[in-house]
Formats: structure tokens, C-alpha cells, sequence
């Protein structure tokens, strides 16, 4: 079988290249497309597609074991690339797209596909029904636990832990930011972090960020006055502590 129909790698493409085969395509199958009265099935042949046309009729009698092994090859992730691919370029082509339209018009004539359309509506719609009457069901079990005493205890003390654990990690970040601002009053932390800068500041990208956040925030300064103000207001309040400072100095030297 593989013989006269070029390589075959697997049970499984046999098995199509069989099929295909007898419906006179030498190629395993990728993808058919119903037109009408006829089926155009394409065939991938090593790098390039060939398009046939059967009599609808035929195919529709081995439609069942097409999609059997059709379900088999999606499994499989090259067929689906493939798959995909094709159906991308079938879509750029206009003709193929009124093709398409007039075979689903004609398709719709069909009784026995209205039917199946019909009856594949009806399970969406009992699906969707079935999921609402789960849900009003699992809404109607809640209400009924809530009028449980105990259900109303266990509830609120979970509400109760839980807020409890909000203001436990609310006071263990307040105690590390806390624990922060005094390490970096010691001297100690004071030369680490310098350290630190220094040797950043010898990376060209963090000397660029560096830069660039200093811009911004000169900016924003000027953009608003207050901002410009509260500067002046607190260089003006360190010279003065420096200079209460330098004061106290000089009159405990002169005490002495």
C-alpha cells in the first residue's frame, strides 16, 4: 500500500492513504470542503496542494470514518499547524469564499442537516439551562446554610480571622518600616549604603537611571511651585540647625 502511495509513516496514514486511495487520491487527506453538489477534497502532496472534486454523495456514505481518522490526525500538532495554515490562505481567496457561502445555502436545504442543526441547538440550549438550574440550585443551598446558626458563626469567625490577619501584616510591615528608618540613622548603614552607591554608580546604566530620575524629579519641582517652596523652606531650616550647631560649638570652646 505505502508502494503506491508515496511514503507512509505510520498505521495511521496508511489507513487515510488507504481511504483516500479508493476515492482515487493518491495523497493522504488534510482538509474537505463541501461545494454544493460536490465535495473538493484537499490532498497534501509533499510541499503542494491538490484540489479534487467527488460527487458529494460519495463521500457523504464515508463521512463517519473520515472524521474518525480526521479526529485521529488533529491529535496531532504538525497536522494542525498545517491545518491552520491552510485555512488562513483559503480565506484570502474571494472565490472560495462565495463558493463557501453557496455550499452552506445549499446545505441548509438539506432536511437532514437542518435536523442535525436543529437538534445541535436544542444540547446547546439544554446545556446552558442544565447550568443555570445547577447554579440557582448551589445559590438556593447557600441561603438554606446561612439560616443555620452555626453556618452564621463559623462565617463570621472566618471573616473575623481574616481581618486579624490584615492588621497582623499591617503592624509587621509598620514594625519592619520602622526597624528601617533607625538602621539607616547609624553610621554604620550610612557608609554600607555610600559604599553601595559607589560602586553602582560605576555602571554606565545606572549612572544613566540615575541621571534620568534626577531630570524628572527637577522637573516636577519646577512644574510646581509648592514643590520649589517646600525646597527653599528646608535648605533654609538645615542651614539654620548647622548654624545652631557651629553656635553651640563655639560657646562650649570659649567655656573652656
Amino acid at each position: 500500500m505505502s508502494d503506491k502511495m508515496g511514503n507512509t509513516s505510520g498505521r495511521k496514514e496508511e489507513i487515510i492513504c488507504g481511504w483516500s486511495y479508493g476515492m482515487g487520491i493518491r495523497e493522504p487527506i488534510d482538509e474537505y470542503v463541501a461545494i454544493g453538489s460536490y465535495c473538493r477534497i484537499r490532498a497534501l502532496n509533499i510541499d503542494t496542494f491538490i484540489i479534487k472534486e467527488f460527487p458529494f454523495s460519495i463521500l457523504y456514505k464515508r463521512l463517519n470514518l473520515f472524521t474518525i481518522f480526521s479526529i485521529e490526525l488533529r491529535k496531532d500538532e504538525d497536522f494542525k499547524k498545517r491545518e491552520l495554515a491552510a485555512k488562513r490562505e483559503l480565506r484570502k481567496d474571494e472565490d472560495f469564499k462565495k463558493r463557501e457561502f453557496a455550499a452552506k445555502r445549499e446545505l441548509r436545504k438539506d432536511e437532514d442537516f437542518r435536523k442535525a442543526e436543529a437538534e445541535s441547538k436544542k444540547s446547546q440550549r439544554d446545556n446552558l439551562d442544565l447550568r443555570q438550574k445547577e447554579r440557582q440550585r448551589e445559590l438556593a443551598s447557600k441561603r438554606k446554610a446561612r439560616k443555620n446558626e452555626d453556618f452564621r458563626k463559623a462565617e463570621a469567625d472566618s471573616k473575623k480571622s481574616q481581618r486579624d490577619n490584615s492588621d497582623l501584616r499591617q503592624k509587621e510591615r509598620q514594625r519592619e518600616l520602622a526597624s528601617k528608618r533607625e538602621a539607616r540613622k547609624k553610621d554604620v548603614f550610612k557608609r554600607n549604603e555610600a559604599e553601595k552607591k559607589k560602586i553602582a554608580r560605576q555602571d554606565e546604566e545606572y549612572r544613566k537611571h540615575e541621571s534620568k530620575r534626577d531630570f524628572h524629579r527637577k522637573q516636577d519641582c519646577r512644574s510646581n511651585p509648592e514643590n520649589l517652596e517646600n525646597e527653599r523652606l528646608a535648605k533654609q531650616s538645615s542651614r539654620l540647625k548647622n548654624f545652631d550647631k557651629d553656635r553651640s560649638y563655639n560657646q562650649s570652646v570659649k567655656k573652656y
